[in-house]
C-alpha cells in the first residue's frame, strides 16, 4: 500500500481537480453541479487505480487494501479541502 498505491493518490486528486474552480459565481456553480467534472475524473482515476487489485486479490485481501486506501485518500482529501478557499 505505502509503496505502490499511496504515491498515486496525490496525482489522482491533481487530475480530478484539474481546471476546477473553487470560487464560483451562482451560474458557474450551477454549471459545475451539472457537469460534475471532479466526480467523473475522480471516479475514472480511482477505478483505474484499483481495477487490477479487484481482479487479482481475494475478497478479504481486496477489502483490507480498500480500507487502507480509503484512509489514505480521506487524509489527503482533508488536507486539500482545508488548504482550499471556497
Amino acid at each position: 500500500m505505502n509503496q505502490i498505491l499511496k504515491p498515486r493518490i496525490r496525482p489522482l486528486f491533481q487530475e480530478a481537480y484539474k481546471e476546477v474552480k473553487h470560487v464560483l459565481e451562482e451560474d458557474e456553480y450551477n454549471e459545475a453541479d451539472i457537469e460534475e467534472r471532479f466526480v467523473k475524473r475522480f471516479r475514472r482515476g480511482f477505478e483505474n487505480l484499483i481495477s487490477i487489485y479487484r481482479r487479482t486479490l481475494t475478497d478479504n485481501n481486496f477489502n483490507a487494501l480498500m480500507g487502507s486506501l480509503l484512509e489514505a485518500l480521506t487524509a489527503q482529501w482533508e488536507r486539500i479541502v482545508f488548504q482550499t478557499r471556497f
